[in-house]
């Protein structure tokens, strides 16, 4: 169903502009304010008087966008649809040519708290209760269940094809992993978000494709020890790098350049967490938790772009001052401060309060970056950094990095610890910024022009699947160079937290 209404007497090509918006965000408040309503009481419990009270909107606006109450639920369940297939189908497709990341892509998706929160998982329960009476309702659910079963299918079908596993049934796999994450989903439409253990459920997922699938999925270790710095598969060492390294470290967002006036704004996501960074009236860098106050999803989705006067939530109509208090009658609580830096034209950000002596790296960038391009990476992020530093020249060890001097005059190449990959030239620069999304997994986002990024990642692709390996050998992992002895002596400190 489109967000345009049919019943709206004005033609989208002769509206203003703002009044169209206006409306558009109308409706979607009406939509999210039925499934809060069917959250609370239930299909046959929901009336218009409710959804309205929660929307805060007069009963009478109902009638402008919808036929009849029964015609505002299908519309909530189409939305909830729609965002299923945007925001888990899509992503999935796009990567299923590689179905061993797909698949944790997958379980990663399904359980995300955008998707599977008890509010939207609940709501989805309701209306599979109703299906059988509502051909539209079972039609719906018929369409996304067929689609998402079908994936699965595909994806498994081709991991046994690439494995060789041929002795495995393809459909007993799928239908035990739908059945695995339908049976947490369950879970979670009983309990408060609070009391859900997302990082558990994710764990039992891929587990069981561990079990069917060990050599793809990491199950099977390898005779000797491995590398403290290439350790990728236990969840311990990630969540000691995003709780102590990652999240209260300076997370590069962009050039000053892209801030020049007063709402320009940058977002940025790192491990869950989304930041939202922008130039006030007077001229200061304000960053903030990129998050409705009413609901928690995304005020703004785009990398870039700025802000008339203030900061606008599209779904709530709720808005902000560019210092985060809210405006408006009835208000909820302003937006929650990050830390922001500027330095040598660089703009950090930071999700958790840091060591206060710690200082975002300067890396001399004395020119436009240019617009970021990301690349998922099945590799773990340390192995991204270490394949780029096993090729460098001498270096020199500094307080927050690594610096070479390249042939080139003035040209040099930078580690600023933990993740910041930079060629700096008089003529320009690029710099690459690797971050963990899962153990074995990282983003790897590249600010400028580096045309030997994509073979570097595919050397450390290959490299991971060595060092998954079950039948590795103690002499297949060479004696590393200085540059990487210092990066991993410098990250145990970190992690270990000796420092």
């Amino acid at each position: 169903m489109s967000l345009t209404s049919p019943k709206d007497p004005s033609s989208p090509a002769t509206e203003p502009g703002s009044e169209k918006a206006s409306r558009v965000r109308q409706r979607q408040r009406l939509i999210d304010a039925c499934i809060s309503a069917l959250y609370a009481y239930g299909p046959s419990r929901t009336t218009v008087e409710k959804v309205v009270s929660i929307a805060n909107l007069s009963p009478g606006i109902v009638n402008f966008y919808f036929d009849s109450k029964a015609a505002m639920m299908v519309a909530a369940l189409e939305f909830l649809a729609n965002e299923f297939d945007r925001e888990v189908m899509e992503p999935i497709i796009a990567v299923k040519s590689n179905p061993v990341r797909a698949l944790e892509l997958l379980v990663d998706l399904y359980l995300d708290p955008e998707i599977a929160s008890p509010r939207k998982v609940s709501v989805w329960f309701a209306f599979w209760g109703e299906a059988s009476a509502r051909k539209e309702y079972y039609d719906s659910f018929r369409k996304r269940d067929d689609a998402f079963a079908a994936l699965v299918h595909d994806l498994i079908g081709r991991l046994v094809a690439e494995s060789g596993e041929t002795h495995l049934d393809v459909e007993g796999v799928s239908l035990a992993l739908v059945g695995a994450l339908d049976q947490l989903w369950q879970d979670f439409a009983y309990e408060v978000e609070a009391n859900i253990d997302r990082a558990g459920a994710k764990r039992r997922c891929k587990a069981f494709l561990r079990s069917v699938f060990p050599r793809q999925f990491g199950g099977v270790e390898p005779a000797r020890a491995r590398p403290r710095a290439v350790a990728t598969t236990p969840a311990e060492p990630f969540e000691a790098e995003r709780d102590r390294l990652f999240l209260p470290g300076w997370h590069l967002v962009g050039h000053v350049s892209e801030l020049k006036r007063a709402g320009d704004y940058l977002t940025a996501e790192l491990l869950g967490e989304r930041a939202l960074v922008l130039r006030d009236g007077k001229g200061a860098l304000r960053a903030f938790r990129n998050a409705c106050r009413r609901r928690p999803h995304a005020l703004v989705r785009d990398r870039g772009g700025r802000f008339e006067r203030t900061i606008r939530c599209a779904v709530q109509d709720q808005a902000y001052a560019f210092d985060g208090s809210a405006r408006g009658k009835d208000a909820p609580g302003g937006l929650t401060p990050l830390g922001v830096a500027e330095r040598a034209g660089l703009v950090f950000v930071r999700f958790a309060p840091g060591k206060a002596e710690n200082e975002p790296p300067a890396l001399s960038v004395l020119h436009e970056l240019g617009a970021p391009h990301a690349t998922a990476v099945a590799a773990d992020w340390k192995v991204v950094v270490e394949q780029w530093l096993a090729h460098g020249p001498a270096f020199t060890e500094a307080p927050d990095g690594l610096t070479w001097r390249t042939g080139s005059r003035g040209a040099s190449r930078v580690l600023a610890f933990p993740n910041l990959l930079a060629d700096i030239r008089p003529d320009g620069a690029s710099v690459v910024r690797v971050v963990p999304v899962a153990a074995g997994r990282s983003l790897v986002t590249c600010f400028g022009d580096d045309a030997s990024l994509h073979e570097a990642l595919v050397i450390a692709e290959s490299t991971q699947v060595g060092l998954d390996a079950p039948l590795r050998q103690a002499n297949d992992d060479a004696e590393p160079n200085a540059a990487i002895r210092a990066f991993r002596e410098w990250l145990a400190r970190q992690v270990d937290g000796a420092d």
